[in-house]
């Protein structure tokens, strides 16, 4: 399958970024290399508190972040 429209490979290639970024945070975290993760930053951007949050924030602040 080839997609030539730009808009479309951009997003594929910004969120497949995302999802690998996402993914590093949470193993940096996990091993003590950073406090705050990549969705602590997007939720408290989107719900303009400090953690702790919500699974469900979480999550939805993950699913932002990504897309």
């Amino acid at each position: 399958m080839t997609i030539n429209d730009r808009f479309t490979r951009g997003w594929i290639a910004g969120a497949l970024g995302s999802i690998l970024g996402s993914i590093w945070s949470f193993l940096a975290y996990q091993v003590g290399f950073t406090t705050l993760r990549l969705s602590d930053w997007s939720a408290i951007l989107i719900y303009g508190r400090i953690p702790p949050f919500s699974l469900a924030d979480e999550v939805y602040a993950t699913i932002v972040d990504v897309l």
